[in-house]
């Protein structure tokens, strides 16, 4: 007969066994060579979300799968600074995001650099549909939506 005390444990451990830890990191434009890196390894998150990098090392390709935007919407170069998901598993599939009105898809478009979104697999089995969002600190010129109604919509500051 197993006592209650043991059955709590167990039950703990199980729990335990079924939790992750994700992170989201701006990695302020870190170089493959950077230290940021190190201490990722050491934080061991089961998912990162990552912005604003330049390339991942081979240290932390050994122990994730790494996705991340590949190329400027409209142009065949590759952006200067990534928006990316590293994930101990693997990247299942892309999430499209669809968008309620035209302007919206449009401006997805104009800013896929910024975002990753994938459906990701752990180790374990579990999957997750996971975003990564860059933020970019400069303004959205206005008149590029002229005639379009944003009432409700902050797009800049």
């Amino acid at each position: 007969m197993i006592r209650p005390s043991l059955i709590g444990i167990v039950a703990y451990w199980r729990t335990m066994r079924s939790t992750f830890r994700i992170i989201t990191w701006n990695c302020r434009r870190a170089a493959a060579t950077s230290g940021l890196w190190d201490h990722l390894l050491e934080l061991d998150p089961d998912v990162a979300l990552l912005q604003d990098y330049g390339a991942v090392p081979n240290s932390v390709l050994e122990h994730y799968a790494h996705d991340a935007n590949d190329k400027v919407f409209g142009s065949d170069r590759a952006p200067r600074f990534m928006t990316g998901i590293l994930v101990k598993g693997a990247h299942t599939q892309e999430i499209l995001l669809p968008a309620p009105t035209e302007w919206v898809s449009r401006e997805l478009q104009n800013f896929s650099e910024f975002f990753t979104a994938k459906v990701v697999t752990q180790g374990n089995g579990i999957k997750l549909k996971v975003l990564s969002v860059y933020s970019p600190a400069f303004p959205i010129d206005r008149t590029r939506l002229a005639g379009i109604d944003t009432a409700g919509i902050q797009l800049t500051g």
